[in-house]
């Protein structure tokens, strides 16, 4: 298959139609269609700068003839880090809520909380 129809479908995958996709990133639709049929090298590097931005995908991998989605780069949070961190702030002393210092029944209760969000949230990713 050739790069330009994989192209061709991902835009369908993702927006539905040619049309609709040229729309969304302000080329002519005759653009995207010279560019699928004659070659994405046909493509000024504006398009296909548009053409990668909205469809999250690397500019010099697809110049390479490949199809490559960007990656988030820097650093990947880890939820149980970060809430196991706000537990343990939770429970220092003197830590205020609303205004107030938080006794231990309320510092508990917002803990609890915690977990049973993160619980929540787990099953909603195994069972979308």
């Amino acid at each position: 298959m050739t790069i330009e129809n994989q192209l061709r479908e991902l835009i369908l995958l993702k927006h539905g139609s040619l049309r609709e996709f040229t729309f969304n990133i302000g080329i002519p639709y005759s653009t995207l269609s010279t560019i699928l049929k004659k070659g994405i090298m046909t493509a000024t590097m504006s398009n296909m700068v548009k053409i990668c931005n909205a469809l999250d995908i690397k500019l010099d991998e697809l110049v390479a003839g490949r199809i490559v989605e960007n990656k988030p780069s820097g650093i990947l949070l880890d939820v149980e880090d970060i809430l196991n961190r706000t537990k343990n702030n939770i429970a220092y002393p003197n830590v205020k809520i609303d205004g107030k210092i938080m006794d231990e029944s309320t510092k508990k209760l917002l803990i609890n909380s915690i977990d049973l969000s993160y619980q929540l949230a787990l099953k909603m990713l195994k069972n979308p």
